[in-house]
């Protein structure tokens, strides 16, 4: 008796280098709608697109606030405040799902920090674009000495990722857990007033 043979799945299609490179371009392109400047001298604005998983005081008496990064989520980095570089530090580490809290001091990151002058105060913020299990690719646009506008793009993390952030006690933090931010756009903290 004749067998009909068994019908076979499909073979996947490998994705080769020049489309992986129109993939990154068109994730990168949703993002290019940055209105920082129409948020006022007295704020913070997030470092990246994505979801707020953690707001906690630090040692320092300030807060840290991380963003987790899926990877549906816009992956661009911007400057949280406007200022100029003064430190840009590079550190080696795991690929630890950045979901996982263990991530921010775990994983490899490229932490900046920033100086500035906002809402007529000096301040200070350090932030960090750090990899994630499927984000194996942190790209840096800036260097030490640069100075950046409010919103300023600062980078990238393929794909994927964190985002930590750290500020002084001189801004109270607006951002909630569980909160959907949006880079250069959505304000995390505003400059406490002056006594």
């Amino acid at each position: 008796r004749h067998r009909r043979p068994l019908a076979r799945a499909p073979r996947r299609r490998q994705t080769n280098d020049a489309e992986r490179v129109v993939m990154e371009l068109e994730l990168v392109k949703q993002e290019d709608s940055c209105d920082a400047h129409a948020i006022g001298d007295r704020a913070v604005t997030a470092p990246a697109d994505g979801k707020v998983v953690i707001v906690r005081q630090n040692d320092a008496g300030g807060t840290t606030i991380s963003i987790f990064l899926n990877i549906f989520d816009v992956h661009v980095n911007r400057t949280p405040i406007p200022g100029k570089i003064t430190a840009i530090e590079y550190k080696t580490g795991e690929f630890l799902n950045a979901a996982n809290p263990k991530a921010s001091s775990a994983n490899e990151q490229n932490v900046f920090t920033v100086e500035g002058t906002v809402g007529g105060r000096k301040t200070k913020v350090v932030f960090s674009q750090i990899a994630g299990l499927i984000a194996r690719r942190i790209i840096c646009y800036k260097k030490v000495g640069d100075i950046l506008q409010a919103g300023e793009r600062v980078g990238l993390i393929k794909f994927g990722s964190r985002v930590d952030i750290i500020f002084g006690p001189e801004w109270q933090v607006t951002a909630t857990v569980g909160s959907r931010v949006k880079a250069g756009s959505s304000v995390i903290a505003r400059m406490r007033e002056t006594a």
